[in-house]
């Protein structure tokens, strides 16, 4: 009796042991069994054998699970927000996450995947579908002149989900801000992150300078940048363009809509495609462009994401904007009334209002499904279909004190795998 039962225990033994060596080997089986899980969850399995991190760092195995998950969860939702005050030093980058229930997201507080930078001005450019476009001014480098100072801005791409980075080729030493008041004009690139994970893994980083100022028109020039192509160098995009000198004040750039980079102006918005690398049109901003001052502009996360706009209105709340990308114009979606909203958690009345101004402060941080919205002491998020709020997190006595929610620059954190 008591061989038999050795012997089926071994055979059991070989069994079990004969399948874990199957689905080790069989590549196909493996990669299905693993997609289910998440990006963070990934990481962690790569160290269970050298065969879980071979196909869980391939490329091909990144995609697929980018698809595999925007097929049964409709989209890649952020499940994070980096946020931190334009004023400040980007060592106080705070954090909040979306989930429910909340999970973990990285700290860029550390920065521990850029340890060496820390002694530089660091700053988040732009964040794309799981990546971070960083700046950072290299200091030590800078150079000086009789004609003013000029400053060595570096550029690196990075994961904050992997931890990986890559740093982007030196462009030329650009003018300092006292430099650029004195000869006019716009002598640094300004770069945007385009990256679109469902279709490939390669991502772009385009840049776009004012050259030149001839009469009431200004001669723009277009760089990329292609984690694909060999060299690690810049290359021109196609012929300059001519834009309105009005427009020569170029922001940032937003990545939307799959495939292209909206660059927003002091005055007006320069549309570009990506896969064709041309300017698509140079349009201004809407008429009482005045009222467009306090506006945030979002780029979103998911492959269909439109670029929407903010706009913050003292005594109603927020104007929701959307741009159409056939006819590149703007569409009015709704307005928000959050002051009672803000009111309810900041703890008085709406007729309080007007006698509490120090308290009546807030900042739109992300939009989606639900607004994202920052007050002294906290962070919450309200949805406007079910009329129903929640605290995603309560925030230090410093962030009450130092936070400045006039200029506010926020990023969306999306989990992925993506090689950088």
């Amino acid at each position: 009796m008591d061989e038999e039962y050795e012997r089926k225990k071994k055979i059991r033994k070989i069994c079990h042991i004969s399948s874990g060596e199957n689905v080790a080997n069989c590549q196909d089986l493996l990669t299905k069994i693993l997609l289910p899980f998440s990006a963070k969850t990934l990481i962690t399995l790569k160290l269970v054998s050298k065969q879980f991190n071979y196909v869980i760092s391939d490329q091909d195995f990144g995609i697929q699970h980018v698809r595999f998950h925007h097929k049964n969860r409709r989209d890649l939702t952020p499940t994070g927000i980096f946020f931190y005050s334009s004023f400040s030093n980007c060592s106080e980058i705070y954090s909040v996450s979306l989930t429910r229930p909340q999970r973990s997201i990285p700290s860029l507080s550390t920065l521990e995947f850029v340890g060496f930078l820390l002694d530089r001005q660091f700053k988040i450019v732009q964040a794309c579908n799981g990546l971070l476009l960083c700046s950072f001014d290299d200091l030590s480098s800078s150079s000086s002149s009789s004609s003013g100072s000029y400053i060595s801005r570096l550029y690196c791409v990075c994961n904050p989900t992997t931890y990986g980075f890559t740093m982007l080729p030196d462009l030329a030493p650009v003018k300092s801000s006292s430099l650029i008041k004195k000869e006019g004009g716009l002598s640094q690139y300004v770069l945007a992150l385009a990256f679109n994970p469902l279709k490939t893994h390669v991502y772009k980083v385009f840049g776009v300078r004012v050259v030149k100022k001839v009469a009431k028109k200004c001669t723009c020039e277009l760089i990329v940048y292609s984690s694909d192509e060999g060299g690690r160098v810049w290359r021109k995009v196609g012929r300059q363009f001519e834009i309105p000198e009005k427009l020569k004040t170029i922001c940032h750039g937003l990545f939307h809509d799959g495939g292209k980079i909206t660059w927003i102006c002091e005055r007006g918005f320069i549309h570009f495609d990506v896969h064709a690398e041309k300017v698509l049109e140079v349009t201004r901003k809407p008429r009482g462009s005045s009222s467009w001052k306090k506006t945030r502009f979002f780029g979103e996360s998911i492959d269909d994401g439109r670029l929407q706009v903010v706009r913050l209105k003292h005594r109603v709340g927020v104007d929701l904007f959307q741009l159409r990308p056939e006819t590149l114009d703007w569409e009015r979606l709704r307005i928000h009334a959050i002051r009672p909203i803000i009111g309810r958690h900041q703890n008085f009345a709406s007729s309080d209002y007007r006698n509490c101004q120090k308290r009546d402060k807030y900042q739109i941080l992300g939009v989606g499904r639900e607004l994202v919205i920052a007050i002294p002491g906290k962070v919450f998020c309200y949805c406007p279909v079910k009329r129903e709020s929640r605290v995603l997190r309560q925030m230090p006595e410093q962030f009450r004190e130092d936070f400045s929610f006039d200029c506010v620059s926020s990023f969306q954190f999306v989990e992925t795998l993506s090689p950088v």
